[in-house]
């Protein structure tokens, strides 16, 4: 039964994203109405595992993208947080963002510390 319930919550998260894409293509659009409403007929024609997989396949993009333009110097730490800097950063909390670059870290050794004020 809590397998299901899990189920309904993905799909409420999945449609809910597939607003905000709505929202944010209304705000910048460089695309006629008629390829518009293609691409949108195409979405609904979706189902939400299928939604879920073009977001996700879109996020590794996104992630190798922005990997490809950090310099290779940086330590595994160091690339994560710059990462996770670049998507998330105002989103949430600097320490959260720095716990995720330190997770792979040995045994508690964290090698990046966060500013203090």
């Amino acid at each position: 039964m809590a397998r299901r319930r899990s189920r309904v919550i993905h799909c409420d998260l999945v449609n809910a994203g597939y607003g905000r894409v709505e929202l944010l293509h209304q705000a910048a659009n460089d695309t006629s109405d008629a390829i518009a409403k293609i691409v949108l007929e195409r979405y609904r024609s979706m189902t939400a595992a299928e939604r879920c997989l073009a977001a996700s396949s879109l996020f590794e993009t996104a992630r190798a993208i922005i990997q490809s333009s950090l310099p290779s110097s940086l330590t595994t730490e160091q690339r994560r947080l710059a990462i996770v800097q670049r998507l998330y950063k105002g989103e949430l909390p600097e320490e959260a963002l720095i716990a995720h670059a330190n997770y792979i870290a040995a045994e508690g050794n964290l090698r990046i510390r966060p500013q203090r004020p």
